[in-house]
């Protein structure tokens, strides 16, 4: 998910899934806040945090962020 937002914030370390920090980290809010890709994923987001009501189903909600992440 959000894979350029990860090549800004991380870079490899030359051994298989092992990653540091490109900012440090008092840039990185502002770095993932600022960029076009987290826009979007906010605007898509949005409508779920928001209708989200007193009767919905916290599990349910966090179910579907979970499978929204793994399947971008």
């Amino acid at each position: 998910m959000l894979p350029c937002v990860r090549s800004v914030l991380f870079e490899s370390t030359g051994r298989p899934g092992d990653a540091c920090s490109r900012l440090p980290l008092h840039r990185s809010e502002a770095a993932i806040l600022g960029h076009a890709e987290f826009a979007d994923w906010r605007k898509a987001t949005t409508p779920y945090l928001t209708g989200f009501g007193k009767d919905g189903h916290p599990k349910a909600l966090i179910n579907s962020f979970a499978l929204m992440l793994l399947r971008d």
